[in-house]
């Protein structure tokens, strides 16, 4: 009897142990994967500002020439908005940034960076302008929403406009890291269905950038993308379900900038081809970048740029090449479309003057000189 008891006794406490490991494994498991979210989470949220970007206070200090008021640039860089306050899911583009409505950052309801939604239809005496592009164009780094390209850009319309009835409206379309298909797919979904004037298109760096990271840019996530499609996996591993396969194929090598240049003539042509439906103007501007740029660099710029590996840098600019040769043929086909190469943008500026954040952001000095040279392109179009 006793033995009975005891043989009881031990089964119990063996079902009992192999209970508690179970329940163990599985909140230890369900709290991994929770842990995994609250991280990936968190690290997208670091990225929201200039000052969590940058922690060396030296490196804020040169950084904080390449705006007007340097002495406040360097006192409130920490607010300064870097990548929006949230990229989320959008349609067809995969990603764009989150409607706010903060004191000096507004994306309207069409996830486009402005402080007003887009009026269907549009009124008599509007002209409406699109600046199309990645993080250059949506003004990372500016201390606030006016001190962005298309913030100057209106304010460069408003001001010298010979026609006092007319109204300029200025929408940003754009996110950190679209390449020239994300541009394309926002410019022919949407674009072009809001009875634009005229569109420009700041680009070129990151299609670029992804080809010498082995992408396809027709066909592969972004950095957002990585972070949404790392999300589900979490979600589902938290939900006792498998990760989902990976369909995106890996390359082993750099795209070739015969490839780059080619894929970008095509998802321009296809703007090109919508936007003459549409009546509309389109520029195209080849982006500058520090290692293209014939600026006499400042030490820090320097330094930015003895980090870029000199292949890299030859293969920047071999593409950006062959993109203004191939972009550059498409006047002959399309009277409404202009390419301008804005590499040189820069050029003029002297060692003394800080312009370059990073190797492609600019605090608000940058911006405006970009913002005045495209206000002189395009003034003829818009008097």
């Amino acid at each position: 009897m006793q033995v009975e008891s005891l043989s009881t006794f031990s089964t119990v406490a063996i079902s009992l142990f192999s209970a508690l490991l179970f329940f163990c494994g599985y909140f230890f498991g369900k709290w991994k994967s929770v842990a995994e979210i609250k991280s990936l989470l968190k690290v997208r949220k670091n990225s929201y500002l200039l000052g969590q970007m940058v922690k060396d206070d030296e490196q804020k200090k040169g950084m904080a020439q390449a705006y007007y008021d340097s002495e406040t640039a360097l006192r409130e860089m920490d607010t300064y908005n870097w990548d929006a306050t949230a990229l989320i899911l959008s349609p067809f583009v995969g990603y764009a940034p989150a409607p706010a409505k903060e004191k000096d950052f507004q994306i309207n309801s069409n996830q486009f960076r402005a402080a007003e939604n887009i009026i269907s239809p549009k009124q008599k005496n509007a002209y409406r302008l699109f600046l199309v592009g990645g993080s250059t164009a949506f003004g990372s780094g500016a201390p606030d929403q006016e001190r962005t390209i298309g913030g100057y850009l209106k304010t460069h319309l408003k001001n010298n406009s010979s026609k006092e009835a007319r109204t300029y409206e200025v929408f940003t379309v754009a996110a950190a890291a679209w390449s020239s298909a994300h541009e394309r797919i926002a410019i022919e979904n949407l674009v072009s269905e809001m009875e634009p004037n005229i569109i420009v298109s700041l680009s070129g760096n990151n299609d670029a950038h992804w080809g010498w990271n082995f992408k396809n840019t027709m066909w592969f996530r972004s950095y957002a993308d990585n972070h949404f499609w790392k999300l589900i996996n979490a979600a589902n591993a938290s939900a006792g379900y498998e990760t989902i396969a990976d369909p995106i194929e890996n390359r082993e090598k750099v795209l070739p900038p015969e490839e780059i240049a080619r894929i970008m003539k095509k998802n321009v042509d296809v703007e090109c081809h919508i936007l003459s439906s549409a009546g509309a103007k389109h520029y195209f501007l080849l982006q500058p970048i520090i290692p293209l740029t014939g600026k006499a660099l400042t030490v820090r710029e320097k330094k930015i740029l003895s980090a870029w590996h000199p292949d890299q840098i030859d293969y920047h600019r071999e593409c950006f090449k062959l993109i203004a040769i191939e972009l550059k043929s498409l006047e002959q086909k399309y009277e409404h479309f202009h390419f301008f190469d804005f590499t040189g943008v820069f050029d003029d500026l002297t060692m003394a003057d800080e312009v370059f954040l990073d190797s492609y952001h600019f605090g608000d000095k940058g911006y405006d000189i970009i913002s005045k040279c495209i206000y002189k392109l395009i003034r003829g179009e818009v008097a």
